[in-house]
Order: structure tokens, then sequence, then C-alpha cells
């Protein structure tokens, strides 16, 4: 096991002690000592940091703070440190959070309360010298990481590059994979690997249908087991011949399913010949076509004359002529047939055997470059120009015949140039409405798929024209009034649609109206639907607000509170809301019907004052009037009458609109008002209070009382005159501020210095509200002079500040006295080996410290005269419990929130300490587990403290019994002083419970 008082060497660590108090010092060192540690004791800073200097073997620094005049332990510390890495564990009466966080900023190795146990010093150390070592090892650990991480960076900069170059190779392996790849997919030949047996060792084959047997039944069997025996035979003798050059060819025939295909194949030998080892690649193309083709010329040439002289586009052959170097110059007509006569006024005889650029006349054989061209391709040419010379537009197209020989096809094209020119002019002024239309155009195809659009449709949608183009609608759209619409123009019908539609190819929605159609040939056949579509986004914003504004017009016509009633400009009724009706019948027993006259249903005093507010409406004008209407029972009611004009244009008189709003509460209100007004002003004038009315928004002062006069030396004009800034002390800006919050209600109660007309500052505290007069809102302030209390309070501020410094240095004093006689008494119990002598003193320790915990807990304050008693016992019990070693009992807390006198706290925790103590001494005996349970509540009125334990138990006789000991008598005074109701139970084997119930 680890000796924690040793070093790695076996030497016993030293610890440098720096205590300002002789005899606590001694004490301390002897524990130490008795520890198994070296101890060197300083008493001052300055001779602590001499030995500290001197002694480079030190291995622990315990310092107390308070180290008497001169340097303290905090700035002892902090130089030490600044020296060498060295643990420092403060030590302390201390525990105010200040001088914690102090020690914690110097360093955070440990800080220890006086009135200790050794065990919780022993255990303080420990971790000290644990922290320290652990952070020695964490800084070894880290330069070790820091050169670790370089020598990894530069192997990964290599595997880095390593990694790119294999990338690279890889991608240009997999470019020519996927490229050999491509060609053998692009190729349609049949594709066999054979051995020296003929047997197929794999087939490539993109058109199955080619193969005599399925791909599955031929691979891994012989040629001669699956083709005829003549194919197999050339095919063996193709073989034989590829094995001795490299390659053999062969051509043959098969009788398929489809029919009799031709076929020619090249077997190509891989590699070096290896007799009796060689493998072979056999490319097998399907030559049907060429074949057919060839049996088919034969025919074809029969039917060419009569087509060459059937044709209704003039035909003639051609044959290249060349000079003496062989250079290409001219060409001759070798053949002509009817319709070339007919398109250029030559005759057959007059063409043959001429030279084109004499035949033509044009000095130059037309069309050289073209012909020349078609020559050396070997491919046809097809070109439009206009002949001179005939004055005639012609369509040529001419084809290569082999060994200088070619053939132009020309047509007339004269008449159908006119009318592409014509149709071009057609679609350019059609192109042009099409692009420029407000409307969008959209064309598709029988499948519906769009094949065009212009941009205002590209618009209307909201994505691009290439998203557009190649677009399904019946498959993609799933608006179904859309796919109907489209549907019926399929069908030959007019589809319409008119809806809000969500585009599929971009995230927009758009209200529009489109009408499809579909084009039709002669005999009905679908040739290509067009569809319309126009964007009413701003016809639907004005609908959707037509709609709300016609929902609010009709809400506001419901109103609960207004009767509208609309009239024709004659006064007849043509709409009347519910509670207007409701209001004729309950006020003058009569309904609202439409085309009535309304002046018919009033009574006879207002009917001549309604005629002439008619008239006034008439005439353009809005009115207002008030009445006040009988009704039954001899009470009346008040109502606000408005008449306002209804144009349809500016000159056209619509109707009237006729609203009546009950104004009975409003008129009760009005006259509460006054009332109230008129005692706001007796309570302003005659309150005794200082009073101000100031404007917010400027900070003038409206109106103020006669003691205002009083107090400020103002008279009341003179008050009303001035801005607040001329009396409030604070700087404009800052005094806008808080106006703005009183006006708001952020902030009501303000404490300022005012200047009175003599030039005096006087402290005042201000009440300030927010009060309406009629639209505006201003301040209505209360000032009350404090300067006279505010000199007071400071008085007492400072006299109980003096007094908290005198109750902390008392609570100083006390703190240090009891570590001073705990450790005297430490000392005796660690002089002594006689248990009859250590017992008692254990005991007085243990309540002593329990008192000590006390005097820890206060808080100089307001409430110092309190502590938290469920913090105080279980710091009492965790105490205890470490002095006495107990490692296999285990200590329950259940402790509630409750603060109590000190007066009451020391003698509970001095109950706590007894019941507690004889618990660990006598309660388990030789047994290594046991529980000690702490539980404090609170019931109603009273307090309860139970302490039990599950160990042996107590005997019937124990509490009768003389030797029942000191402690018990302790226990029952307390008990007795605190007025509390002590409970004791106890069975032999159970454990022992006391419960103590005392008023709160």
């Amino acid at each position: 096991m680890e000796k924690k008082d040793l070093d790695s060497t076996g030497r016993k660590k030293k610890i440098l002690l720096v205590e300002d108090d002789a005899l606590i010092a001694l004490m301390e060192s002897e524990l130490l000592q008795g520890g198994g540690y070296q101890v060197v004791t300083a008493l001052t800073g300055e001779q602590a940091l001499e030995i500290f200097r001197s002694s480079p073997d030190l291995d622990l620094v315990l310092m107390d703070i308070d180290l008497g005049p001169g340097m303290d332990g905090g700035e002892t510390a902090r130089r030490m440190l600044a020296e060498k890495d060295i643990p420092v564990v403060f030590i302390s009466s201390h525990t105010e959070p200040e001088i914690l966080a102090k020690t914690e900023a110097i360093t955070s190795y440990g800080y220890i309360v006086k009135g200790y146990s050794e065990t919780a010093l022993f255990a303080s150390l420990n971790m000290a010298f644990r922290l320290h070592a652990a952070h020695q090892e964490l800084l070894k650990k880290k330069s070790e990481l820091e050169t670790l991480a370089e020598n990894l960076s530069q192997t990964v900069n290599k595997l880095l590059e390593t990694q790119r170059e294999l990338l690279n190779h890889q991608q240009k392996l997999q470019a020519t994979t996927e490229h050999l790849e491509a060609t053998l997919n692009s190729l349609p030949d049949l594709l066999f690997e054979l051995d020296e047996q003929m047997t197929i060792i794999d087939v490539r084959a993109p058109r199955p249908e080619l193969l005599y047997r399925p791909k599955e039944e031929i691979i891994g069997r012989r040629i001669s087991e699956i083709l005829p025996e003549d194919v197999s035979n050339s095919l063996q003798f193709a073989l034989k011949e590829a094995v001795e050059s490299g390659q053999g060819e062969l051509d043959y025939s098969l009788d398929l399913p489809t029919g009799t295909r031709y076929f020619e194949a090249t077997i190509s030998r891989k590699g070096e010949n290896r007799p009796g080892q060689n493998r072979f690649v056999a490319l097998v193309r399907d030559i049907t076509d060429r074949i057919e083709a060839q049996l088919e010329q034969q025919k074809t040439e029969i039917r060419f004359f009569r087509l060459f002289q059937s044709m209704a586009e003039g035909v003639a052959i051609h044959r290249l002529v060349r000079n003496e170097q062989g250079d290409p110059v001219d060409y001759e007509v070798l053949e002509v047939n009817e319709a070339y006569t007919r398109h250029t006024g030559i005759s057959r005889e007059q063409a043959i055997g001429r030279k084109a650029s004499e035949l033509y006349s044009s000095g130059t054989p037309p069309f050289f470059r073209e012909y020349l061209e078609c020559l050396e391709t070997g491919r046809p040419v097809t070109f439009e120009s206009y002949f001179e010379p005939l004055k005639r537009d012609f369509k040529v197209t001419a084809f290569p015949m082999g060994e200088d020989l070619f053939s132009t096809v020309f047509e007339d094209i004269t008449e159908k140039k006119r009318a592409e020119i014509e149709l071009r002019e057609r679609e350019g002024r059609y192109r042009l409405i099409f692009q420029n239309t407000p409307l969008g155009i959209l064309q598709f195809d029988r499948n519906g798929i769009i094949t065009d659009c212009n941009e205002a449709f590209v618009k209307i949608i909201g994505s691009s024209r290439e998203a557009l183009i190649g677009f399904n609608i019946l498959e993609r759209v799933r608006d179904e009034k859309v796919l109907n619409a489209v549907r019926e123009a399929l069908a030959g019908r007019i589809g319409y649609y008119e809806g809000v539609y969500q585009s599929v190819t971009a995230d927009k929605v758009t209200p529009a109206r489109g009408f499809f159609a579909g084009i039709f040939d002669a005999d009905g056949n679908f040739i290509s639907g067009i569809g319309t579509f126009e964007d009413f986004t701003e016809r639907y914003r004005m609908e959707s607000a037509l709609r709300q504004s016609e929902a609010v017009l009709e809400a506001f016509l419901d109103s609960p509170s207004f009767s509208f009633i609309f009239l024709d400009p004659d006064g007849a009724i043509l709409k009347f809301n519910r509670i207007a009706n409701q209001r004729m019948k309950g006020i003058l027993g009569l309904e609202l019907q439409v085309g009535q006259k309304l002046i018919d249903l009033l009574p006879d005093k207002f009917k001549s004052s309604f005629t002439a507010s008619l008239e006034r409406v008439r005439s353009g004008e809005q009115v207002r009037v008030e009445r006040e209407i009988p009704v039954a029972g001899g009470s009346s009611v008040w109502y606000e009458f408005h008449l306002a004009p209804v144009y349809a244009s500016q000159e056209e008189l619509l109707g009237v609109f006729f609203s009546a709003e009950d104004i009975t509460d409003r008129k009760k209100v009005e006259e509460s008002l006054r009332q109230s007004e008129e005692r706001f002003r007796t309570i302003f004038e005659y309150s005794g209070a200082v009073m101000l009315v100031i404007d917010p928004e400027t900070g003038n002062i409206i109106d103020a009382n006669y003691r205002a006069e009083e107090f400020y030396g103002y008279s009341r004009e003179q008050l009303k005159k001035l801005n607040i800034n001329n009396i409030n002390t604070l700087p404009p800006d800052r005094i806008q501020q808080l106006l703005s919050q009183a006006r708001d209600r952020q902030m009501n109660y303000f404490v300022f210095q005012h200047r009175l007309a003599s030039g005096e500052i006087r402290d005042v505290e201000v009440h300030s509200h927010p009060i309406i007069f009629g639209d505006r809102k201003y301040l209505l302030s209360i000032i009350v002079d404090i300067t006279v209390r505010l000199k007071i309070e400071q008085q007492l501020k400072r006299g109980m500040e003096e007094k908290q410094a005198i109750l902390r240095e008392l609570q100083h004093r006390v703190k240090n006295t009891f570590a001073l006689i705990t450790s005297i008494i430490s000392l005796e119990i660690n002089r002594t080996g006689k248990k009859e002598i250590r017992a008692p003193l254990e005991s007085l320790k243990n309540r002593i410290i329990s008192i000590s915990r006390v005097y820890d807990m206060l808080t100089p304050g307001e409430r110092y005269q309190e502590i938290g008693l469920d913090r105080f016992l279980g710091d009492v019990s965790q105490s205890i419990l470490k002095g006495y070693a107990a490692a296999g009992i285990e200590l329950e807390l259940e402790l509630e929130p409750v603060n109590i006198e000190v007066k009451k706290a020391i003698p509970l925790g001095l109950i706590a300490t007894e019941i507690i103590t004889n618990s660990l001494k006598y309660a388990f005996g030789n047994r290594k587990k046991g529980e000690i349970r702490v539980k404090l509540e609170k019931l109603d009125d009273r307090l309860a403290l139970e302490i039990s334990d599950n160990g042996a138990g107590l005997s019937e006789d124990f509490f009768s019994s003389p030797s029942s000991g000191l402690g018990q008598e302790i226990i029952k005074a307390l008990a007795e002083q605190l007025e509390a109701n002590l409970e004791i139970k106890s069975r032999p084997g159970q454990g022992t419970s006391f419960r103590l119930t005392m008023p709160a």
C-alpha cells in the first residue's frame, strides 16, 4: 500500500508550516509529525521566505492567511510560487467568500478551516500532494504530446501525399476502364471468348435475338455441340488460321426464329501462340442488311431506270473531268431524265457528252465545289441555290457513285421559295405577337409534353424556359383542373382552367386563368395543342380584398354596439342590421322594413329635424346630432346619430348612411368625469402635498398647487413658465428619458435633487403617474422633501457599518479562541496514552467544535442572529464522523431548510454532538458497517429533530443507571433549556432513536 507521507525515494515528505500563533503552530507541528511528516515552522511571512529559499527539499507549504503585522499569507504564497512550483495549502478561520476567492486566485491546492479534524487535515494534504503530482505529470505529458503531434503531422503529410498520388492513378485507371466498357457497350456486334477446343467461355450479346441458343445454354459448351455442322466446321477452320497467324475470318448464315441471318466473323488470338492454351476473341457482326441489300440491288437497278425516267425531279449522272496532272477541273453529263429537260429546257441530246462549263454557258462548272465535296467525303450533299443562267431556285442533292461518278437530283423550288418567304414573314409577325403578348402561351404535343412557350408563360410559372421545354403536363402536374383542361383539348374540345396554380418546377403560387385547344388535320388527327395563360394576380388580390372588405363590412354592420341603416336619396330603407331593428322595437315598438320611409317611424317631435338633416346630407354635408329619447318607466336614453352621403361617382348620390350609437353610458361617464375633475381639483389644491403637472414631451410645468409655491419659492404663474430642467439638477437628456419612463408606466418612483428659487438644493422623493386631460397625456408628480430623512438614514447606515465591522472582528477573535482551545486539547490528547483521560478530552473537543461551527456560519448582516440549522447540523454530523474515522459507518441526512436563532442552535448542536458521539462509541462495537440517520423537519409551529442508529441498542435499565454519564445529563439539561420534548426509543439489537420536539 502506498505511503502518503513518503516521496518516491522513501524520504519523509517535508512541510513548511507558516503560523503566527506559536501555540497553534506547536500543536499543528506535533500533529503533522505524528502523521509521518518532517515539519519546519515559520511565524512570519518574511521568515517563511528565508526558509523557503534555503530549503530546496520542501514538499509542501501549509500557510495561515493572517500572519500579524508585515507580509500576509497570500502575498507570501504569491512570492514563493513566483520562484518555484510547490503545492501551497491555506489554513485559516476565515470563511468569507472574498477571502476564499483571493486564495483561489493565488493557487488551488486546498483551503482548510481551523477547527478541522485530523482526518480532514491529512486528507487535504494527501489531496494537495496528488494534485501537484498530477499537475507535474500533466506538464510532462503535454510536452510529450507536442513532440508526438509534430512527428505525427509530418507522417500524416507524407501519407496524404501518397494518398493523392494513389488517388490520381486510380482515377486514370477508372477512366480507362470506363472508356473501354463504353466502347464495348456501344458495339452492336456479338463478342465470344473461346479456348482452343472451341469451348465458349464468355459471351457479350447486345442483341440476344441473334444468338442461336440463349446465353445461359451456350457458356461452357463447345461450338460443335451448338451450331450446325457446316457452320461449326467453318469456324474450326478459321480458329486454326487464328492459331497460326493470329487472326481468321469467315462468313456464314444461320436460320434463327426471326428468319435467316447472315454474319461475318473475325477470330483473333489473345497474346502469343501457346499451343493447347490459347484463348480467342470472336467478333461476330450481323451483315443481313448488307447481303439483302446486295440481293435487292439487282432488282433496284431495274426499277431504278424506270424510276429515273418517271421522277418529277430532274436527275443527271455526271463524271468528273481531270486535267493532265490529274486535278479535277470540270464534269460532263452522262445521262439525264425527262424531268431534267422540263426543269432546264435542255434536251437529252444537247446535254449528254457536254461539259458543264460549256453546257450552261457559265464559263465555270456550276456548283463544282459542292460536287467535289460529295466525291471526296463519299457522302451526299444537299443545298439550295439560285441558278442565274436559268433564273430559277433549285434544291440540289449530289450522290457519289464511285470512280469519279456522281448523280445530281434537282428540284425547281422557285415557287416554294416565294411561299417560304411569305411564310417566314407571316411567322415573324406571329412570333412577334407570341413573344410580346402579355398572355402566357405554350405549345404541347399529343402526350402533353410542352414543345414551346413564350417569356410571358415562363414569368407566370416562375421557372426557366429550359425547365419547361420537355415538361410533361399529364405526368407531372398535380392540379386536377389543369389536367382536365388539357385532356379536353386533346379530345377536341376547349379546356378551361381558373384557379391558384402551384408551380411544379418553381416554388411559386400564381392566380391564373387558361384556355387549352387542340389543332387537328383534315382527317381529325391531333397535330399540336395550344394553351394560353393569363396571370390575374392583381385581379385575384382585388377580389380577395373585396371579399375581405365585404366580410369586414358585414361584420361591421353586425356590430352589437351600432345601429346601421342605409337609405336611398329619398329616405327609404334599403338595408339595416340586426341591432338597429332590435333597438327600434325596444324603444319605439316598431319594426324596420325595406322600402319603408324612415321618417314615418320616428316620433313627431323628431320628424322636422330629421327632414332638415336629410336635406343637408343630400347637399353633401355630414350630420352629427345627439338626442335624448324618453323610454317607458320615465327614464331616457341618449343616442348619437350620424348621417353621411354615399356616392356612386363624384356627382351621383347613391344613398344615405345612417348610424346610431347608444351613448347613455358615455353621458353618465362624462357627468362622472365632471364631478371627478372637481374632486381632483380640490385634492390637487388642498391635499397639503407639493404637486406639479408636467408635459412629458416637453418638460414644461403645466400647473402647480399652493404647496409647490411655498416649497419652491416661486409664484404659481412663475412655475407655469418654467421647465422641469430649471428645477431638476440632472442633465436634460436624462430628465427626458425618465419623463418617458414615467409616461409609459415603466418607472413611477424617483429620488432627485431639486433647486429652489433661493438656489438651495433639496433632496426630494417624486411619485409621478400619467393622467389624461382631453386627448393629451400629462404627468402628475407628488414631491416629498426627504433632505432631513436622508441625513438620518446616512447616519444610521454609518452606525450599522461600524457595528458590523466590530461584529466581524469579535467573530474572528471568538473563532481564533475556539481554535486555540481546540489546539490545547489536541496537544493534551496527543501527549497522553491513557484511554480514560483521552475519552473525556475527545468529547470536550467535539463539544467545542460543535459550538465553533455556529460562528463559522454566522454572516454579519441584517439577520446575523440567525443561522441555517440544516447546514449547521449537517456540518457538525459530518465533522464528528470524519474525526472518528468510521469508514464503515454511513451518515444519512434528511434536513429541511430551517433558520433558527443562534442561542437555540448551539444547544441543538451540542445535543447532536453527544448523541452521534455516543453512537460511534458504543452502538456498533466490532461491527464494520452501520448507519446513523439525522432528520430535521418543520411541523407547523414546531421543529422535530430525530437522531437514530441501527446499532446494538440500549438496555432497559440504562437510563435509570447512575453510569449513564455526563453526556446524558447534558442532553437532558439542554432539552429542558430549549423547552423541548425528548423521546428515547431503544431495544437491544434494533438500534436507538432520540427525538426532540420544540417550538419553532
